[in-house]
């Protein structure tokens, strides 16, 4: 197939199919506004491109020279992109982060080269396109990527381990099925609520459940040029991930959504409000996780905002924002953390609860001794000082269901019509 040039528009979408060559003789372009942003999913064929690249991604500023909208964490499409992207030298501000220092740097000049997993960190002046420009000797990422050498360092600063890094395609990606060694399943997205406060988004990969704090349940297709934190699991190893072809992918569509959906969680979500400010957590039943810490689990990531309440439970000394747990029947009692910097009015919320037809869910206080069916009245008002307490709150799970023993002489199984019958006989 020979081209002119291509552009796909916000919302378009372009996939080259394996065994395609496309050959463009002028220049392709990826746009972006203020609602969605172009994607191009290579399945393997083979793309030349005689003229530039341009690929978009909008975001919003403020402030001129001197930035003071939101930040936005972002990444490169191109195999050697540069920070001119973001043009820097005219006051917007480029970060990235440096897991061995747990401290970000800054980028101050527009001719670095972005590696294609770096996840930075941008706050520019004014509405605008970051634009990262590339040629045919320059192009898009494509094919199988890995990211290997993700460091853990030390063993005592509670930020060790976590990383800034990207999807480095122009297309979404599934987090589900990127290759983790030595990594959680969990992302955290940076994401804003409805007041515009910086929060955590959180999304793991094995419970399948995500956070919403940003308005929708975030979920593991990660956007084209976004950049997520991923923490490398232990002590004393590395992480790496590998990316391809075969996880890219579209915007996110019905299809997509509907497979995910299949599969119903035992969940329960919790929500504690200030009135503006709100926080999340969740936990998980699946009979594949343990009661201890491990990959059903997804640590939580604490704001640094003091107006923000903030909520979560714990195993094996982690504190979670995502608690996936065996069974009910072995954790009738769940401790659930509460912080807060300021002293005053706050409510707990049963946010939402799925797949545990029959169960009270019931938030006991320590400190009033007050207990409230939240599967009756979903909102618990309480007063507190600034605290950061594991000791007050605790969650009661208790099912409605009664049992019955029957001897195995009472029943009787058998088929009929392709169907399998379990019948209690009468007892004289």
């Amino acid at each position: 197939v020979n081209l002119a040039d291509i552009t796909i528009k916000s919302g378009g979408k372009l996939t080259l199919s394996s065994g395609v060559t496309l050959v463009v003789t002028g220049d392709f372009n990826i746009e972006s506004d203020a609602t969605r942003t172009g994607t191009f999913v290579d399945e393997g064929g083979t793309l030349s491109i005689g003229g530039s690249i341009h690929v978009q991604q909008y975001l919003t500023g403020a402030g001129g020279s001197t930035p003071n909208g939101r930040h936005w964490y972002v990444t490169s499409p191109l195999v050697n992109g540069t920070s001119a992207a973001f043009n820097v030298t005219d006051g917007n501000k480029l970060w990235y982060y440096n897991e061995s220092a747990f401290a970000y740097s800054p980028i101050t000049n527009n001719t670095t080269a972005l590696s294609p997993f770096e996840g930075l960190v941008t706050r520019i002046g004014a509405n605008s396109d970051a634009d990262f420009v590339g040629n045919n000797s320059n192009t898009f990422n494509t094919g199988d990527l890995t990211i290997a050498n993700l460091s853990r360092t030390g063993t005592s600063n509670a930020e060790r381990g976590y990383h800034l890094i990207g999807n480095p395609y122009p297309s979404y990606i599934d987090w589900d099925n990127v290759t983790k060694t030595n990594v959680l399943p969990t992302i955290w997205y940076r994401t804003a609520n409805n007041v515009g406060t910086m929060l955590f988004d959180t999304y793991n990969a094995l419970s399948g459940v995500g956070t919403s704090l940003n308005g929708q349940e975030v979920n593991g297709f990660i956007p084209p040029m976004q950049a997520v934190w991923v923490r490398v699991s232990t002590d004393g190893t590395q992480g790496a991930l590998q990316f391809n072809n075969a996880d890219r992918s579209h915007q996110v569509d019905a299809a997509h959504n509907n497979l995910k959906a299949d599969v119903i969680k035992d969940l329960v979500s919790l929500s504690v409000s200030n009135g503006t400010e709100a926080d999340e957590a969740i936990v998980v039943f699946n009979q594949s996780a343990s009661n201890s810490f491990d990959g059903y689990d997804s640590p939580k990531m604490f704001v640094e905002n003091k107006s923000v309440p903030q909520i979560y439970t714990a195993a094996s000394g982690e504190n979670l924002v995502i608690n996936g747990l065996t069974d009910i029947a072995t954790n009738p009692s769940i401790a659930v953390g509460f912080k807060t910097n300021n002293a005053g009015m706050y409510t707990i919320s049963l946010k939402d609860i799925k797949g545990l037809d029959g169960v009270h869910v019931t938030l006991n206080d320590a400190f009033t001794g007050k207990s409230q069916d939240l599967t009756a009245n979903s909102t618990y008002s309480f007063v507190s000082d600034s605290t950061n307490n594991m000791n007050r709150f605790s969650l009661g799970l208790k099912s409605d269901l009664t049992y019955q023993s029957i001897n195995k002489n009472e029943i009787s199984i058998y088929t009929t019509e392709n169907s399998i019958v379990v019948d209690r006989k009468s007892v004289v």
